[in-house]
């Protein structure tokens, strides 16, 4: 109901063009649908909801060869508007969607919702308006189409490795794919996300408590295949990203046989403090 509710303004006041942006009724009406449901039943904990019923479901249909993007270009038939019906429009264009609030805050989230609705009201709806003035340094538009005009999604490589000289950690991506049974010959493999990285440190080598969270956050867009940040001075054990899976891709940590994996140093960490916040 909340969902066909929400159509009142995203469908109705404004609506798409043309069925290519399709995402613009049924993404904004799938992701809004939670937000009365988080503030007047906050025991239900509809961040949760949102990641099992949307996210996480939808990233086993997107994992896929046969996956299509949220926007689809050239759909002409009546078969092709049919097609649009289904998990990638409602269910990723709602990840994406969160994935936006998560990154720009959920107060300029909201208003770029509100002048998208103002500045197209009782018209069809022009998504530039939404995104452009979201982001400081880069362009919303970019973005957006960069997540939004490709199937599939990334996995994010990260390898931590310390020397004398500070922690080194390497980001990189790839396009990911469920199965290497399946083909994937026909997939573009050198396209690249803007993945917006957030990650918290921990640890030190020379200090006994690996459950201290350390001063140190990384915040960045990766744009390339692949790029190091460098922390002179600090020599962090471990790193987690993608806090709340905030972001819509996979995260593969190191794995390196001559040292304690992080998936190992999480769990020492969780052992040692079972309510540690990796925030």
């Amino acid at each position: 109901m909340a969902h066909e509710i929400v159509h009142f303004w995203f469908g109705n006041y404004v609506t798409c063009k043309w069925w290519d942006n399709l995402w613009l009724n049924e993404a904004m009406a799938t992701w809004l649908s939670y937000k009365p449901f988080k503030v007047y039943y906050p025991d239900w904990n509809m961040e949760l909801q949102a990641l099992t019923e949307e996210v996480i479901p939808v990233m086993w249909d997107d994992a896929k060869p046969s996956s299509h993007p949220i926007v689809v270009q050239n759909v002409t038939s009546a078969a092709d508007i049919t097609s649009l019906f289904d998990s990638i429009t409602y269910s990723k264009g709602a990840s994406i969607l969160r994935m936006l609030e998560k990154i720009v805050g959920s107060n300029t989230f909201r208003d770029g919702l509100r002048d998208y609705l103002k500045m197209n009201a009782f018209d069809i709806g022009d998504p530039s308006i939404f995104y452009n003035n979201l982001f400081k340094n880069i362009s919303g538009e970019k973005f957006m189409k960069n997540w939004l005009e490709e199937l599939n999604y990334p996995i994010l490589h990260v390898d931590l490795k310390v020397n004398n000289n500070g922690t080194y950690i390497t980001f990189n991506q790839s396009r990911f794919i469920i199965s290497n049974a399946l083909d994937s010959s026909n997939l573009n493999s050198n396209y690249r996300w803007m993945i917006n990285i957030q990650c918290v440190l921990g640890g030190n080598y020379s200090d006994s408590d690996i459950t201290n969270l350390g001063e140190d956050t990384i915040d960045f867009i990766l744009e390339t295949e692949q790029e190091t940040q460098f922390l002179p001075g600090k020599f962090y054990t471990w790193t987690k990203c993608n806090r709340d899976f905030q972001g819509f891709f996979v995260t593969k940590y190191s794995s390196d046989l001559s040292t304690v994996s992080s998936w190992q140093r999480f769990s020492s960490v969780l052992e040692a403090e079972p309510t540690v916040s990796f925030e």
